[in-house]
C-alpha cells in the first residue's frame, strides 16, 4: 500500500540522488516545495534545466564558465601570474580557492 501520491514519492527520489541529501531530508525539501506557490517549484526545476545549457569548461583552466565566454575571468585577469598553478580536485574548489583571495 503506498502512502504517498506517486508524484511525491518520485520527487523524493530525484531530490535523495543529489550528494548529501539523505532520505529525510529529501522528504522535507519535498513537502517544503508541496507547500510553497507553484512558481518556487517552477522556479527551482527552470535554473536547473538551464545549467547544462548556459555553463561549461573552461579550455584553458577548466574552471565554470558561462557558454558566452571563450576563458575563466581567472585566466584572462592579466595581473594574474600564468605560470603558478593551483591544482584542484574539482572545479567547484576552485571558487573555494578563490573567495579568500589565497591564491596569487
Amino acid at each position: 500500500m503506498r502512502v504517498l501520491p506517486k508524484a511525491l514519492e518520485e520527487l523524493i527520489d530525484a531530490l535523495g540522488a543529489l550528494p548529501g541529501v539523505g532520505p529525510r531530508s529529501a522528504e522535507r525539501f519535498a513537502y517544503f516545495l508541496f507547500k510553497q506557490e507553484p512558481s518556487v517549484a517552477r522556479r527551482i526545476a527552470n535554473e536547473a534545466s538551464k545549467i547544462h545549457q548556459e555553463v561549461t569548461y573552461c579550455p584553458k583552466t577548466f574552471a565554470l564558465i558561462s557558454i558566452n565566454e571563450s576563458v575563466s575571468p581567472l585566466y584572462d585577469n592579466s595581473s594574474r601570474d600564468k605560470k603558478l598553478v593551483a591544482v584542484v580536485a574539482d572545479p567547484c574548489d576552485i571558487v573555494a580557492r578563490e573567495t579568500p583571495g589565497q591564491f596569487p
